[in-house]
């Protein structure tokens, strides 16, 4: 039961009710309230079109998650790779006459990056 016109601090659930007691009883005031056609229409659809987005939110998340975890497996497979490389490269590097030349000319000096950085 909803207690108070506080909408802007309403729970999902206490929205959802609030939606479904508006599009049930609008019509029975809207001539008294003087409601345009396209005001009533999205007050008879306001339940609904909330629990259609929140099934969308829903989907919308579950989506993140799942490009995220992908996400994340790339960037490991490509760190493993790019470690390799490095070591690859710099074993063909320390066999040349000025190795620290060439490391810093590739950007080997410091050590490899094991984390995505921040900017």
């Amino acid at each position: 039961m909803l207690i108070g016109n506080a909408f802007s601090i309403d729970d999902e659930n206490q929205r959802s009710e609030r939606l479904d007691l508006l599009a049930t009883n609008v019509g029975d005031y809207a001539v008294e309230l003087d409601l345009p056609p396209a005001k009533l229409a999205w007050a008879t659809g306001a339940s609904a079109a909330w629990e259609n987005a929140r099934a969308v939110a829903t989907v919308e998340a579950g989506e993140t998650d799942e490009a995220f975890e992908e996400f994340n497996q790339a960037l490991e497979v490509a760190i493993s790779y790019y470690v390799n490389a490095k070591d690859l490269l710099l074993s063909i590097i320390w066999e040349l006459e000025k190795p620290d030349d060439f490391a810093y000319e590739y950007g080997f000096k410091d050590e490899t990056p094991t984390r995505l950085k921040r900017t």
